[in-house]
């Protein structure tokens, strides 16, 4: 599928000091999500961003240089960057693929694509989302999706969307300034799938998870 996949890394942030850069397994973050993405799409559709050249060269060594690495300048809002990439890509739709989650991979995004490529009219992307089928409430006490009490399997399911995979045409994209479009459709993944490294104490959750899921997919 013509697809360009961005891959936006850091080399610091608020769950480690060493960002994408931390360990999980004998590798990094970075280096597992881009192993991911290998199974899935050729290496010269695949972008990886980041700030500080560290990050840049850890990919380009691992990898031979097969990556196309791309320079986000500092102080640069994540939404332009984004649409500087659309504007350089030249595949026709976009997908952005956080290292983020590390138990998402390939089967996914296969997933990803075959849904994309399946779209109908009152879809314009799609997004990776937990189906919900709980009592949720608003900020005011009131009942979000459903009217009375019944039981949850009669409850009118809501999508809590996952920073794992995001694919949107790249017009789309360039009109609406967001990461996905106005009417997405929502793929429902495992928790598993959707568990997103975002503090130190979900990195620590990832890490003693990992032993168990690679020993499941021999």
């Amino acid at each position: 599928m013509n697809v360009a996949v961005v891959v936006p890394a850091l080399q610091s942030n608020r769950y480690h000091p060493e960002g994408d850069l931390a360990l999980f397994g004998d590798v990094t973050l970075l280096e597992w999500k881009l192993s991911q993405l290998r199974e899935a799409f050729p290496l010269d559709h695949i972008y990886l961003s980041c700030p500080q050249q560290r990050v840049a060269q850890l990919a380009q060594f691992s990898l031979s240089k097969q990556v196309n690495l791309v320079q986000r300048p500092e102080g640069q809002s994540f939404l332009d960057f984004i649409a500087s990439v659309c504007r350089m890509a030249p595949q026709e739709n976009l997908m952005v693929a956080p290292p983020i989650t590390p138990f998402m991979g390939a089967d996914i995004y296969r997933r990803v694509l075959e849904a994309f490529a399946n779209l109908g009219s009152e879809h314009d992307s799609v997004v990776t989302a937990v189906e919900l089928r709980e009592y949720i409430y608003d900020s005011q006490g009131k009942p979000v999706n459903f009217s009375s009490l019944v039981s949850r399997q009669e409850i009118s399911p809501v999508f809590q969307v996952v920073n794992g995979c995001y694919l949107t045409p790249k017009e789309t994209l360039l009109r609406n300034h967001h990461q996905y479009g106005e009417r997405p459709l929502f793929l429902p993944v495992d928790r598993l799938s959707a568990l997103e490294v975002k503090t130190a104490e979900d990195l620590q959750m990832a890490r003693a998870l990992l032993p168990n899921h690679i020993q499941t997919r021999l």
